[in-house]
């Protein structure tokens, strides 16, 4: 289903149980968007209605549960912050990352409250280590990682949500020259982790297991982290994942 530049699709299959829906967003007519605020307020309420529909119709009609959500939405566009030439350019990312997030946990909440059931969160690495050239796609996923912290605080025991920050996974979105080197987990093995670490009610999975070196390191040398960085956005970088004229690439 189109809506207003998303294409928006609700996913049945699942490991764990026959009920999981999983949310993708993939960019339409991003590039050419433009922001006012006539049309955001048409865009919000397209979504707010598609999502609520969606979800009641496939609960009511169909006489399903939502037993479990995963939130797996997820568009990235690199580039240096001082290099945007408009804001409404960088919008969608957080419109799809975060908001397109916050529809569904929405809606979806007084049916998985019903069934006691599962959130999965589709975060990133990224949401607390600050990689350069990322910068709005880190943020709406340090976003995401804050949000659904406070959303457990204040559900208490009643659902489980675990919240998955990924580091270098071979999709579309870290294909190039530049991470080759870099020692990366296949989209299949992430999966399972990530329904062994769901069905075991963890609360946070960082995938692949050396990306967890990088938390000792920005806690205790953080000088060392920052000075990393500011070598790493000065590289003239030739890749299809880091490029300044790149556009916005799907996770």
């Amino acid at each position: 289903m189109y809506v207003n530049g998303f294409v928006s699709q609700v996913d049945e299959h699942s490991t764990s149980s026959p009920n999981t829906y999983s949310t993708h967003f993939l960019p339409s007519t991003f590039p050419n968007f433009q922001a006012s605020s006539f049309r955001e307020k048409i865009h919000n309420f397209q979504r707010r209605r598609f999502w609520k529909s969606s979800i009641n119709h496939r609960s009511s009609f169909w006489h399903w549960r939502v037993d479990h959500l995963v939130n797996n939405a997820g568009i990235a566009r690199d580039g240096v912050f001082k290099n945007v030439e408009q804001i409404s350019d960088i919008v969608p990312v957080m419109d799809v990352n975060f908001w397109g997030t916050v529809y569904s946990t929405h809606f979806a909440l007084p049916h998985l409250l019903k069934a006691k059931g599962k959130i999965v969160v589709i975060a990133s690495t990224c949401g607390w280590y600050p990689l350069p050239r990322l910068i709005i796609y880190n943020a709406s996923k340090a976003a995401l990682i804050s949000f659904f912290d406070t959303l457990r605080a204040e559900l208490g025991w009643d659902i489980g949500i675990t919240i998955v920050t990924p580091g270098v996974i071979k999709t579309k979105l870290t294909q190039g020259d530049l991470l080759q080197p870099v020692p990366a987990e296949s989209a299949e093995g992430c999966a399972k982790a990530i329904v062994k670490s769901a069905c075991r009610g963890d609360m946070y999975l960082t995938e692949p297991s050396w990306i967890r070196v990088l938390v000792p390191l920005k806690v205790f040398c953080p000088e060392l982290v920052d000075i990393g960085n500011r070598w790493f956005s000065r590289l003239k970088i030739k890749s299809s994942f880091l490029s300044s004229q790149s556009q916005l690439k799907v996770e």
